[in-house]
């Protein structure tokens, strides 16, 4: 008797693993974290899942590089539109913001690895941050002209909005009662990077 067949809709087994891990990881760390509970979530024997990925830190580095893979895509189509440096600066905020919010457990899985300092996750998250945040701030400066404040720390302003948004994300409830119903990162972009009369340029 052969395998039942696939719906139309059916998501590839690799790519349920990876949303699963991305769960398991997120809520539980990669330390605590297990391959059983994984392959139990996508409705598969651990054994099969190591058929796709060899060691829980080769699924590990496959969860963290798809996550940035697909915010820098994300990303990347908000900057390189032909309109103009103020739409596709709300646009590039804008797209951060929706991403994080989409995305459950991405900020969580961040937020964790930052704190943690246990297992590979540190190496991991810069490497696949790293390259974001270049072309984030490669935009700025090839892009924003005399709108960027002269005086501004580029990199820190970016991941001050970016942090900002990763972790009333990852509070959950308790974002919403510190943060208010709605995040503020669009505010907090406009007067970081674009000067403001008065400001040096």
């Amino acid at each position: 008797m052969g395998r039942p067949r696939k719906k139309p809709d059916d998501k590839p087994t690799t790519e349920r693993l990876l949303r699963a891990a991305e769960e398991e990881f997120a809520l539980m760390g990669f330390a605590s974290a297990r391959l059983g509970d994984i392959s139990a979530r996508v409705g598969i024997s651990r054994p099969s899942l190591l058929y796709h990925f060899k060691s829980k830190q080769e699924l590990y580095e496959a969860v963290i590089r798809q996550c940035f893979l697909e915010l820098g895509q994300f990303l990347a189509n908000r900057m390189s539109s032909e309109d103009g440096f103020e739409p596709r600066f709300e646009a590039l905020v804008a797209g951060f913001v929706s991403f994080v919010e989409e995305h459950e457990f991405f900020a969580k899985l961040v937020v964790r690895e930052l704190l943690d300092g246990r297992g590979p996750g540190r190496m991991i998250l810069l490497h696949s941050a790293v390259p974001v945040l270049d072309e984030i701030e490669s935009f700025f400066r090839a892009e924003a002209g005399e709108n960027l404040p002269s005086d501004l720390p580029m990199r820190s302003a970016i991941l001050f909005v970016a942090s900002d948004t990763l972790l009333r994300r990852a509070s959950g409830e308790l974002g919403r009662q510190l943060w208010g119903e709605t995040g503020h990162a669009y505010a907090l972009a406009r007067r970081l990077f674009l000067a403001q009369p008065g400001r040096s340029r």
